[in-house]
């Protein structure tokens, strides 16, 4: 994929070249590598995903009606949902909040511990208008004694 990022007042701009010319249907579409932690053949259990982001209007997924934030175990190109999503004490299945001005803080959560050799997150937002910042991603995972086979 052809990914262009350009510089717009005191943001970069990261736009992804669609060669359909389909006229008024855009994504924001992100997707982390594969994240091994540095150590690429031990087992993980992942817990909780935390994103630090601002947003100009209310993040919902390109279909759906899920939460915007996705994860693919072990080289995988499947993507799930998370199973649940709070943000500022609110819960929301279908959504992130909007936050122009302030930094929130959004804990996606699986309710089953899920063992990895590795993690991709994936951003999937239905909108070209919304303007999003990422400030980090932190993830929640305790390496486990034993080699994943």
């Amino acid at each position: 994929d052809l990914i262009v990022g350009y510089e717009s007042g005191s943001n970069v701009v990261f736009s992804k070249w669609d060669s359909d010319s389909t006229a008024g249907v855009s994504v924001i579409n992100f997707i982390t590598k594969d994240i091994d932690f540095g150590d690429p053949n031990r087992t993980k259990n992942i817990y909780n995903v935390y994103v630090t982001y601002k947003a100009n209007k209310v993040l919902q997924d390109t279909g759906t009606n899920d939460i915007p934030l996705l994860y693919a175990k072990d080289g995988s190109t499947t993507f799930t949902n998370f199973d649940t999503c709070i943000v500022d004490g609110n819960s929301s299945a279908t959504q992130l909040a909007a936050s122009a001005s302030n930094w929130n803080v959004a804990t996606f959560g699986l309710s089953t511990i899920q063992p990895v050799q590795s993690l991709k997150i994936k951003l999937d937002v239905a909108t070209a208008t919304s303007v999003i910042n990422i400030n980090d991603i932190s993830i929640e995972y305790r390496p486990i004694n034993k080699r994943f086979s």
